[in-house]
């Protein structure tokens, strides 16, 4: 192949394990990276941020929920108040 450049790479550290073919003729990649502690570490960062949201979410949807149900609850006083008014 005059012209092209071909190349797979093959690397291998500790916990990392990499492969890594390039072709660059009409140009064309294929990656694959593995590492096993690095893998864990973003996991457990992801799923903090994840469980960060929910809380937020959670909280959110609560004091949501709480003006709503004290909007009700006026509604109602309002409505009583004018249902046990006595007509003469």
């Amino acid at each position: 192949m005059s012209g092209s450049t071909v190349a797979l790479q093959w690397l291998y550290s500790g916990s990392t394990v990499a492969l890594q073919w390039l072709y660059s003729g009409s140009t064309v990649a294929l990656q694959w990276l593995y590492s096993g502690s690095t893998t864990n570490k973003r996991r457990t960062k992801d799923e903090q941020k994840t469980d960060k949201r929910r809380t937020k979410d959670g909280q959110k949807t609560n004091k949501r929920r709480t003006k709503d149900e004290q909007k009700t609850n006026k509604r109602r006083t309002i409505n009583e108040g004018t249902t046990n008014v006595k007509w003469k």
